[in-house]
């Protein structure tokens, strides 16, 4: 449940679960416990450290319908603070592309 969508914004972020173990200070094999679904209820603080690992919050562990979070995980990668018109326009490309692979 939780598992799958902590490896997608590991995925979206570039982040390794060595990489989350050493920086939510969980072991690894625990960690790999919550990521692969073995620990059905893991505690709210090892979620919250993994969520202050990943610079999200809880919230973004949760599916839900809407696809902004989608959006914000997409949004996270755009460090540069100023964007020209034709970046933004490949931005937009890119954001089509991937809408247009979900399943409908």
């Amino acid at each position: 449940m939780y598992g799958e969508r902590i490896k997608k914004i590991m995925d979206v972020k570039g982040i390794g679960n060595k990489e989350l173990s050493e920086k939510s200070n969980i072991p690894l094999g625990t960690l790999n416990k919550i990521i692969y679904g073995d620990t059905k209820n893991p505690s709210l603080d090892k979620m919250r450290a993994i969520a202050n690992a990943l610079n999200c919050t809880l919230d973004d562990f949760i599916e839900s319908s809407s696809s902004s979070t989608d959006f914000y995980l997409l949004a996270a990668h755009h460090d540069e603070p100023v964007w020209t018109d034709e970046e933004l326009a490949e931005i937009e490309e890119f954001k089509k592309f991937v809408l247009s692979k979900r399943k409908k």
